[in-house]
Parts: structure tokens; C-alpha cells; sequence
């Protein structure tokens, strides 16, 4: 889905919340432990959230610290502004390295992709090691 996003400014500072919500397949998994299984999804997923956010953290802190609004949040931010100049006032390269981010990631695993069932170990009938 497309990210959806907000921007506010609190204090004069920019707090731009974003929610994502993603889809995955299973293509690998190289442990024996058995991914697919309802037991260990939704922790795969969680994992996958953590990541993923983690480094859109990363890459946003870096765009504040290069003063470059390359996602694009001063566009919602500019829709609130009547007259040209209201917004020109903001500043909103000079406010943007003050930027907060609150970044919500949602990912499901709905399908195991290219996996059709994990090889469980020899001598092991649950597929745990």
C-alpha cells in the first residue's frame, strides 16, 4: 500500500507521523526452523518490522542531517498554507533538520512465496533444533 503520512508542526518543529504497511513471501529460510508454520510467523514478522523500520529511521535522520526533504513531507505540510507567502515564512528547509519521526511499520507475511515446506533436520520430527 502507499505510505500515508501526516505532518504537523508542534513548537514550531516539524513531527511527521507515517504508517507503512508491507507484504512478504517467504523465498529462503536457511535455519531448519519452520518459518511458515503459524508458531514462528508472527515472530518472523515482528522481526521484519523492527529491520525495516530501524532503517527508515536511519535514512530519514540522514535526510535531516543533509537538510534535503527528499520523501517529500513538506508537500502535506504546504496544503495547510492558504497564501504562497504563509508558507514561503515556514522555512521549511531550515525547520526540517528538527524534524521528529514517528514511523509505524506493518508487515504480513501472507504467502511462503517460493518455499513450499522446510526441510526438517535428520533425527528431528518437529523441525526445531
Amino acid at each position: 500500500r502507499v505510505p500515508v503520512h501526516k505532518v504537523t508542526l508542534v513548537d514550531g518543529k516539524p513531527h511527521i507521523k507515517a504508517s507503512v504497511k508491507l507484504e512478504g513471501d517467504i523465498v529462503s529460510i536457511q535455519s531448519a526452523l519452520n518459518y511458515e508454520s503459524l508458531k514462528y510467523l508472527p515472530i518472523l514478522e515482528k522481526t521484519a518490522e523492527e529491520f525495516i523500520k530501524a532503517e527508515m529511521l536511519k535514512m530519514l535522520d540522514k535526510t535531516r542531517e543533509m537538510n534535503a526533504d527528499v520523501c517529500g513531507f513538506g508537500r502535506a505540510l504546504k496544503k495547510k498554507y492558504l497564501l504562497w507567502d504563509d508558507w514561503m515564512n515556514v522555512n521549511w528547509l531550515d525547520i526540517y533538520k528538527d524534524a521528529r519521526f514517528d514511523i509505524d511499520v506493518d508487515v504480513k507475511i501472507r504467502r511462503t512465496g517460493l518455499m513450499v515446506k522446510t526441510i526438517e533436520p535428520k533425527g528431528s520430527s518437529t523441525g526445531e533444533v
